[in-house]
């Protein structure tokens, strides 16, 4: 077992249900190690930032299965630092915690609003990029003209 992954214990709950009290499944009794658990309900975590995936499971009637949702509400621990140091696709915990909202799982179930969902997604990456992009240049340039003025400051004085 790899003893770097943060494996959720027997006293880990999720965040908004450190009270609930819940029966912990042994490994046999799953029939997967708990690396294997890490890995699986972190792929599965991720998977929820596609909205159109989203949209699959409601018209899927997953949404209506309470053993699912509850399932939901059980990975809420994944927004925990220690978990969501592993997410590659962080939008992935925003649609988990809209998940917790029965409002929202029945407004994913139409595929209009899974789309615009999905739409706004791509363009806020689409105009993070080019914002961050142009952060990044902007700050290079300046690093450079600094650095320049200092050195033509120096070379100045040098031939004072």
């Amino acid at each position: 077992m790899n003893s770097s992954l943060p494996m959720p214990q027997n006293d880990d709950k999720p965040l908004d249900e450190k009270k609930d009290e819940r029966r912990h499944y042994t490994e046999q009794e799953l029939g997967i190690n708990s690396v294997e658990r890490f890995s699986v309900e972190l792929e599965f975590v991720q998977c929820l930032a596609n909205p159109l995936y989203l949209n699959h499971l409601a018209v899927s009637k997953y949404f209506d299965d309470p053993a699912f949702v509850n399932y939901l509400k059980y990975l809420l621990y994944w927004t925990d630092p220690k978990y969501a140091q592993f997410i590659v696709y962080p939008q992935c915990l925003y649609f988990l915690e809209e998940l917790q909202s029965k409002e929202f799982r029945d407004a994913i179930a139409n595929y209009t609003y899974a789309e615009e969902v999905q739409k706004q997604q791509n363009t806020f990456f689409r105009n993070f990029w080019k914002s961050r992009m142009k952060e990044a240049n902007e700050e290079a340039c300046s690093t450079k003209k600094e650095t320049s003025s200092e050195n033509t400051t120096i070379t100045t004085h040098s031939n004072q």
